[in-house]
């Protein structure tokens, strides 16, 4: 192995000499979450209760709760479903096309 350059050598040296990162310091942010965190938790989680609250209206009454009675209507939700699945494809192909050229 060839050596290193003097400065190189050094900052080596420096390098070695700081303290080591602690399992710890680590895993900090996965064991201590604060207030911010259930904050964000609450309103999250009153998103998801009032989209389902939606959901079971929906399904109880029937598609007349969302003013889609013309059968025109159904397009608005076969189009969103046709565009996120769409959208889901493109990302996996491209994960995968990037992934077995091996780009990083």
């Amino acid at each position: 192995m060839a050596a290193l350059p003097e400065h190189r050598e050094e900052r080596r040296e420096e390098i070695l000499e700081e303290p080591q990162v602690t399992e710890e310091r680590v895993l900090r942010p996965l064991t201590y979450v604060g207030t911010g965190f259930w904050w964000l938790v609450l309103l999250l989680g009153t998103v998801f209760a009032w989209g389902l609250f939606a959901w079971v209206h929906q399904i109880r009454n029937g598609l007349g709760v969302t003013g889609l009675n013309s059968p025109v209507f159904w397009g608005v939700y076969i189009t969103n479903f046709v565009f996120f699945i769409g959208i889901s494809h493109a990302g996996t192909l491209i994960s995968s096309i990037l992934r077995i050229c091996q780009v990083e």
